[in-house]
């Protein structure tokens, strides 16, 4: 399966029905773009550094649907006091 295009990300399928997004953005990114994608974005996944898992039943319309409203529900993750 090719997990990456020179234009941008892709969204694939899995055989098992799982729909990731292929993000390559990283560990963080991933985390605050799964949080903002609240409806789409799969509940209770464990983020990586190459893809964010979202729910079998996203369709295209739900997904250009949450790419509009990003902005609005931009949510950062919460930064531990001793980090900084």
């Amino acid at each position: 399966m090719d997990v990456v295009h020179p234009g941008g990300t892709l969204i694939t399928r899995t055989s098992g029905g799982q729909v990731r997004w292929w993000t390559w953005a990283g560990h963080r990114a991933n985390a605050t773009l799964a949080a903002t994608l609240g409806t789409v974005a799969a509940p209770a996944q464990r983020v990586n550094d190459c893809w964010i898992r979202l729910r079998e039943d996203v369709e295209r319309q739900h997904w250009k649907q949450a790419r509009a409203d990003v902005s609005d529900q931009l949510c950062l993750p919460d930064v531990d006091q001793r980090a900084v």
